[in-house]
């Protein structure tokens, strides 16, 4: 074969297998992120939710997600705020004044928060 064919067909293959991740890595639950209707966000405010349903194939969690007693959400950015979470209430939703933020979480085993498990931003 020319050697310029076999360069094309290299970019070409190159070129749909980045498109065939791009499109495939977007949302690998098929879950909608869309807010839920019941939610009324505040003007000039934005929300944010956190949700941990399991292992899927791209994390690196433990595959049994263990019942921890605290997850601190600390955002920094526009404004700093802590938030305490429990399981039953992580997906709650926070809301924040429009703007950019980084967020670390930490999980906790006890609910003094003296014994980090896990953590990530």
């Amino acid at each position: 074969m020319n050697k310029g064919i076999v360069k094309a067909v290299k970019g070409i293959s190159g070129l749909i297998a980045v498109c065939l991740l791009l499109i495939l890595g977007c949302n690998p639950s098929g879950a909608s992120y869309e807010q839920e209707a019941s939610v009324s966000i505040p003007p000039g405010m934005g929300s944010f939710s956190l949700c941990i349903e399991g292992q899927n194939g791209r994390t690196i969690m433990p595959e049994v997600i263990p019942d921890f007693a605290v997850y601190e959400l600390a955002f920094t950015g526009t404004m700093a705020v802590t938030i305490d979470r429990s399981a039953a209430d992580l997906s709650a939703p926070v809301f924040l004044l429009t703007g950019n933020y980084h967020l670390l979480v930490t999980a906790y085993i006890d609910e003094g928060k003296t014994q980090p498990a896990a953590w990530g931003g």
